[in-house]
């Protein structure tokens, strides 16, 4: 495409502003669905979040297990409660780490790419212990007890009650 200038000749279009304002765009359409998305989240969960629960999933299989199998089920829920749980404190400090180091001003590239990194790092060391337990405990019980376990896991957790301060009035 071609452009006028003050002297009357014809220039070529600067291709690169064209560009930026499509990366511009893109862009912001990118934070607009993440802001939309996690707003989404929070609206339809009450921010509070539904998942599966390992701890509920073992406790389930706990509850049908003869007295001399328990022992099983109970060590992986042992190694949950001693090796995981504490690790949810670590992954929501970085996490809180990492949106802090997004606020900062001036902006560091440096510093949010090395909290992120922290943020990953911990949450796939979680992961992966998480699927060692769930491994170890699956390969010792029965095909029925596999079968009530994943059945427990899939059932999702219900929604908190509300909270005290978040209850509606009902309607006359």
């Amino acid at each position: 495409m071609t452009q006028a200038d003050s002297n009357g000749s014809v220039t070529p279009r600067r291709r690169w502003t064209r560009i930026a304002l499509l990366i511009s765009v893109a862009l912001n359409v990118l934070f607009l669905g993440v802001v939309v998305g996690a707003g989404w989240i929070h609206w339809r969960d009450d921010g509070r979040g539904r998942s599966f629960s390992f701890s509920r999933g073992v406790d389930q299989l706990i509850k049908g297990m003869p007295a001399d199998r328990k022992p099983i089920a109970q060590s992986a829920l042992d190694r949950y409660r001693n090796d995981v749980r504490p690790q949810w404190r670590e992954v929501g400090e970085a996490r809180r780490a990492a949106f802090e180091a997004l606020r900062a001003e001036p902006f560091n590239e440096e510093q949010v790419k090395a909290a992120f990194d922290r943020l990953d790092a911990l949450r796939e060391s979680q992961r992966k212990l998480m699927g060692t337990i769930t491994f170890d405990l699956m390969r010792q019980l029965t095909p029925e007890e596999r079968r009530t376990f994943l059945q427990a896991l899939r059932q999702r957790r219900p929604p908190p009650p509300p909270r005290p301060d978040e209850a509606k009035p009902s309607r006359p």
